[in-house]
This record gives structure tokens, C-alpha cells and sequence, in this order.
């Protein structure tokens, strides 16, 4: 039996950011893309990001970051909020 000395264990969340109301899937532009693509794509979260004072257009902070950050939602899900059918 062998130590691995920079191994990392997986913890299961129980609070996923995909069965949040506030997770945004990511919407590819073509139909076929999702299909074809070799790497996944990240959703946003719909509470953290910042708005262009010019366009008005908002830019939603990545899911993964949003987790990771605890001023964010934070790895226990600070703000996670379960869809109507998960409850």
C-alpha cells in the first residue's frame, strides 16, 4: 500500500449550484456546440457580478468562483436557494 503525500480528497456537497434558483446555465450559441464541445462549460450565478455603467449589460460571476470565494456564497452555499421541485 502506497501514501500519496499531495493527494486531495473529494468531499460530496450537498448544496450543488446547479439545483439553485440563482445558477444561470451557460447557453451555448450554436444548437450542436453543447454536443460537440470537449470541455465543460460553467454556469454564472444571477447574485454576483457587476453591471457596465455605460451599457447597462450585467456580467454574472462564475458559478466555481462564487463558491470558492467566502465573501461570495462561499463552499457552504451562503446563499443557496434550492428549486421548486428539490424541495
Amino acid at each position: 500500500m502506497s501514501l500519496r503525500l499531495f493527494s486531495s480528497f473529494i468531499i460530496k456537497n450537498q448544496k450543488p449550484c446547479v439545483n439553485c434558483v440563482n445558477y444561470i446555465k451557460y447557453k451555448y450559441t450554436y444548437p450542436h456546440d453543447e454536443i460537440y464541445d470537449s470541455e465543460t462549460k460553467l454556469g454564472t450565478c444571477s447574485l454576483f457580478g457587476e453591471q457596465n455603467i455605460v451599457t447597462g449589460n450585467i456580467i454574472y460571476e462564475d458559478a466555481l468562483k462564487c463558491r470558492i470565494n467566502s465573501f461570495s456564497c462561499g463552499i457552504n452555499g451562503k446563499y443557496y436557494y434550492p428549486k421548486d421541485d428539490e424541495k
